[in-house]
């Protein structure tokens, strides 16, 4: 959401006012904003519970649902009926993934639980709900979700944006010096970097360690740069890794990081081997700094890889994954620059794409109640 609320400025004009039902809200005191603060508690999966509980008494106390002459958009799947559902996440194509690839991605038992109930949910939705409208940040979840849905809601694209003045080949350029000597990176040493605030599991970061250290036994002197994690997660991950075997030589835990463009100007590359996604920022971030990529097929590749260009597709079993990343540095494809971004956005493209998509809604709002 951070993109929306960078284009809000460009959104607010649209409306006579916005109303936010959220737990938070950073622009509460904006003139033209409604501001009705949901409850926050802990954990997040309780959090889940009480959200929708909340969400489902406002609706009660509405006269009509949805309210006449209102544009009703929400971020996912708690509501049966919207008239834009802003797509960023599909439990439903996560289990999928679940099911396709048990050995390297197992969830906990209570996250199983939550995970059938957030599925049985969505579901529902699909089958007995109405979305007039489905923004989806990818192509491809797009489709598969829109698929899904009986009431035949539209589909708009609206892919994540990053910011150009921090993320970009001169930021690497400039950075890159400092960066490897911060992390002890020696000069004829290639570099791949990871990164994600968590969820390694979901991410792939087991598989991408195991890969760099097949490489690293071939005798090729790779290293890898995990930013992200809390000390508590970074402790349970490399425990895991120790039982595993897998080798922690050549792999440095940055942790949780600011301004990540001067981390990721230590690198020739990123690794990815995710098995969900949407559309990740990390992957856009990274190539706009002229990274190369090392993505498996998860959701979204189809707008930013473009294989050989400016990266590699990798397969999902660890071998497969050594073998690409060891064909690449050999070749000392490694570490070159390219411009490809496939269809990422600037701010001010993305702040448009959400004003059009915003009309047209707007526009179809008032050819019904002319009909």
């Amino acid at each position: 959401m951070r993109g929306w609320l960078g284009a809000f400025d460009q959104i607010v004009p649209l409306f006579e006012e916005v109303e936010i039902w959220s737990t938070q809200c950073s622009i509460a005191d904006h003139p033209q904003v409604k501001w009705v603060p949901f409850w926050a508690v802990k954990p997040w999966s309780l959090q889940a519970i009480v959200f929708h509980w909340q969400l489902q008494f406002r609706i009660s106390q509405q006269e009509v649902w949805p309210p006449p002459e209102t544009v009703v958009q929400i971020t996912g799947f708690k509501i049966a009926q919207a008239d834009i559902r802003f797509i960023h996440y599909s439990n439903v194509l996560f289990q999928e993934e679940v099911h396709q690839r048990p050995e390297t991605l197992s969830p906990k038992w209570y996250r199983k639980l939550s995970l059938q109930s957030s599925v049985n949910e969505e579901r529902k939705v699909l089958a007995q709900g109405r979305t007039g409208h489905w923004w989806a940040v990818s192509r491809r979840l797009g489709e598969r979700v829109q698929g899904m849905d009986q009431s035949q809601g539209q589909l708009y694209l609206t892919p994540n944006s990053y910011d150009p003045d921090r993320f970009n080949p001169a930021s690497r350029l400039r950075n890159r010096v400092a960066a490897r000597e911060r992390y002890g990176f020696a000069e004829g040493e290639q570099v791949l970097v990871f990164s994600a605030y968590a969820h390694f599991e979901r991410k792939g970061l087991l598989q991408a360690v195991a890969a760099v250290a097949q490489v690293r036994r071939a005798g090729v002197p790779l290293r890898l740069l995990v930013l992200g994690g809390t000390p508590r997660v970074l402790a349970d991950f490399q425990e895991k890794m120790a039982k595993e075997k897998i080798e922690p030589e050549g792999i440095v835990f940055a942790g949780l990081v600011s301004e990540i463009e001067t981390h990721l100007a230590a690198a020739d590359g990123l690794i990815f081997p995710s098995h969900f996604e949407a559309f990740s920022l990390a992957e856009i971030e990274a190539a706009a700094m002229g990274l190369r990529l090392y993505l498996t097929a998860h959701y979204g590749i189809e707008m930013i890889l473009k294989d050989p260009v400016n990266g590699r597709l990798l397969p999902w079993d660890v071998a497969g994954m050594a073998k690409v990343l060891q064909e690449e540095c050999e070749s000392e494809a490694l570490g070159t620059f390219h411009k490809e971004l496939g269809e990422a956005l600037t701010p001010d493209d993305y702040s448009q794409r959400l004003v059009t998509g915003y009309r047209q809604v707007l526009e179809e709002k008032e050819q019904g109640r002319k009909g």
